[in-house]
């Protein structure tokens, strides 16, 4: 009789409280043309609900320990060393021969940084990534090659105004067949200020394999982009231009369930990659709606842009009835992607903690930072994947690994230069978070670049969730 009756009790328990929940989290949903939809299902019961799949966490635990370390975070980002990412406007798109449509809005423009305005530290920053092929080298000679290479740095910019006045004088004095090739007048020496030169060496088989990187594959040169300066946000970038992108990774570069099928068809390796790429594809959404165009700009009338949040974009984008109830799985995988990248910010904490960031508050910060991630209880455990010989050696891995090269390198294909800053950020901090878990830590090395993108992308899952709980409101 006492089974019957506690049997009871949870059964009114359970009803209770998803009552409550619906209660408590319906929204109305207004629409253009005035009509109205009312969800009692679009609270984040679903999301809050047990664990993640395939995980030993819940989305509750990783939203408390990201609330704990995000305001340190974003200290971090705003350091000289982290706020300048690179990146190659020009390379061709490799997937199709036009240029996706080109985005005419002025809010898809980003301003490139003139090469005096990126702190010296970040223009010469020296990559350790010779490090293993230069211990057979004697260190007199290495003594050497530094004093030459910081001479270098030290007298070039004092030669560039001759390089202009040369340039101004041969124009007007000299005949044609004389006269000096035309360099960049706004910028007489682009190699310099645009490239990081250190990487041009390297061993192909210490680069990251899974993602292209700008500053080492160009042949034009990189600019420097300021990320506080050209933070993300809503640009008008949609439609087929945006869709042709999303299309392409999860039509041919994504181990996405086919037709009939669901997630939990794929294995485990497949699993994971697809829910990386959606908790890309979440946390970026999240961002656009986070800060949205509510008011364009109309200089005329006086009228200045106002950003925020669009919380009816939200609901369109992620609420359950509207997306087939795929929406808070879109939105669990956000969680998931997150703990990808923290265990590879804790892996590769030696790495981090041995950078120059000429900075000691920002060094103790990225140490604290470390630290928590090493802490942390609840890690994405890397072992779980590829765990034979066959598998890591096999054509899985490899076929994981070139899947992710090829969405980076339909990076180039955006036709939004801030759309392009960000989703090649984005794209190569997983790439590095991937490389580190895949790499056994004694070989582990990574360029100023990939650190930069790591840690970043990190910053905008971790921003991501802590819009989520503004939306939650």
């Amino acid at each position: 009789m006492s089974r019957v009756k506690e049997l009871i009790l949870l059964l009114f328990a359970i009803y209770f409280v998803g009552g409550f929940c619906d209660e408590k989290n319906q929204s109305e949903i207004k629409f253009e043309d005035g009509s109205s939809f009312l969800n009692k299902d679009s609270c984040f019961c679903q999301i809050d609900a047990g664990q993640l799949e395939d995980c030993s966490c819940t989305t509750e635990k990783i939203s408390h320990f990201n609330n704990q370390i995000h305001d340190k975070l974003v200290k971090v980002l705003h350091g000289d060393y982290f706020r300048y990412f690179q990146v190659n406007f020009h390379k061709e798109c490799k997937f199709w021969d036009d240029r996706d449509g080109q985005c005419g809005s002025r809010n898809c423009a980003v301003d490139t940084c003139p090469h005096d305005s990126v702190p010296d530290h970040v223009k010469h920053h020296k990559d350790d990534i010779h490090k293993k092929d230069s211990e057979s080298t004697p260190a007199k000679d290495h003594t050497i090659m530094e004093f030459i290479q910081e001479k270098y740095h030290e007298f070039l910019p004092m030669v560039e105004p001759l390089v202009v006045m040369w340039h101004d004088f041969a124009s007007s004095y000299l005949p044609p067949y004389l006269q000096p090739a035309a360099p960049c007048l706004e910028d007489p020496l682009p190699q310099y200020s645009k490239v990081d030169t250190s990487l041009s060496g390297a061993p192909v088989d210490l680069i990251n394999q899974f993602c292209t990187l700008d500053p080492f594959e160009s042949t034009e040169g990189c600019n420097y982009i300021d990320l506080i300066k050209n933070e993300e946000k809503y640009t008008g970038y949609q439609g087929k231009s945006a869709g042709r992108i999303w299309g392409k990774i999860y039509g041919d570069l994504c181990f996405a369930p086919k037709e009939g099928s669901s997630v939990s068809d794929l294995c485990l390796e497949e699993k994971t990659f697809y829910r990386i790429i959606s908790g890309l594809h979440s946390s970026i959404t999240v961002h656009l709606c986070s800060k949205y165009l509510l008011q364009q700009e109309n200089p005329l009338m006086g009228r200045p842009a106002v950003w925020g949040r669009n919380k009816q974009e939200f609901l369109k984008r992620f609420d359950p009835k509207l997306t087939g109830n795929k929406g808070p799985e879109w939105l669990k995988n956000m969680f998931y992607l997150y703990l990808v990248e923290l265990r590879a910010i804790g892996k590769a904490g030696s790495v981090l903690l041995s950078q120059d960031y000429k900075d000691s508050d920002i060094s103790s910060q990225v140490q604290e930072l470390v630290q928590a991630a090493t802490q942390f209880k609840y890690h994405f455990d890397e072992n779980d994947l590829f765990k034979s010989d066959e598998l890591k050696k096999g054509e899985l891995f490899s076929e994981f690994k070139q899947k992710f090269r090829e969405i980076s390198h339909l990076m180039d294909c955006m036709g939004c230069e801030r759309c392009k800053v960000w989703g090649k950020l984005q794209v190569t901090g997983i790439g590095t978070a991937l490389k580190i878990l895949f790499t056994p830590t004694e070989d582990l090395r990574l360029t100023r670049h990939e650190v930069v993108a790591l840690v970043n992308a990190f910053g905008r899952v971790s921003t991501s969730l802590m819009e989520l709980e503004e939306f939650r409101d």
